[in-house]
């Protein structure tokens, strides 16, 4: 039986160089044609890149370390050929010109469907609208403090001023009372943005142990 190989440059896998590396769609590409793929993944939000296999073009939550095919690895019985190693430094030395295979026509499967490309753009649109959210929270509480304690030094000094000591002094308790108001509604605004944020990157470490956990398997 021919040892298996890697569908986009048609290396046969190794131990040491190319390592049979293994996407969440089952799909194996050698290590190297596996890194060319994580380096030409396209952003797609908030929370993180997504992985096009190059195999069956399906669409997987972005991972820095894809796990190693065991299988694919035990049944290269030639991992010792001397051949087989220098195949490995030569194709290590054409990263640079080795491209993922979702360019080349020949071995690509019929595109993804609909709904799976449906769920990406939603994810992409629901974390940047979060992100918007959040950092709109966070400026109107900024500028709500800001604009209260000018307010309420503008405020007192005018009474001072024009009213006196005793005017300025009930002024002063006025509009601190108003101030205090502001300062309840900013922290208001503040922690609801803070709350979002935090929703987004506890789903953001639950696509990511998701994908981790169903590529271990």
């Amino acid at each position: 039986m021919a040892a298996p190989q890697c569908p986009v440059c048609f290396e046969q896998y190794d131990q040491k160089v190319l390592v049979p590396k293994q996407f969440t769609c089952g799909h194996s590409l050698c290590a190297v044609c596996a890194a060319q793929v994580q380096a030409e993944g396209t952003s797609l939000g908030v929370f993180g890149n997504m992985l096009k296999c190059p195999t069956c073009r399906s669409v997987s939550t972005y991972q820095k370390e894809l796990s190693t095919n065991y299988a694919l690895l035990a049944v290269s019985n030639e991992t010792n050929d001397p051949e087989v190693i220098e195949r490995a430094q030569a194709a290590a030395l054409r990263v640079a010109t080795i491209k993922p295979a979702a360019k080349n026509n020949n071995i690509m499967l019929p595109a993804p469907s609909l709904l799976t490309e449906v769920k990406v753009f939603t994810k992409m649109v629901l974390g940047w609208f979060a992100v918007i959210v959040a950092i709109h929270c966070a400026l109107l509480a900024i500028w709500n403090v800001i604009y209260g304690a000018v307010y309420v030094v503008v405020i007192v000094a005018y009474s001072i001023v024009y009213y006196g000591v005793y005017c300025s002094l009930y002024g002063l308790v006025e509009n601190l009372l108003s101030w205090f108001v502001f300062f309840f509604y900013t922290y208001a605004l503040a922690s609801i943005g803070l709350v979002m944020i935090l929703v987004g990157l506890a789903r953001f470490i639950r696509y990511r142990g998701l994908g981790n956990s169903v590529n271990s398997h």
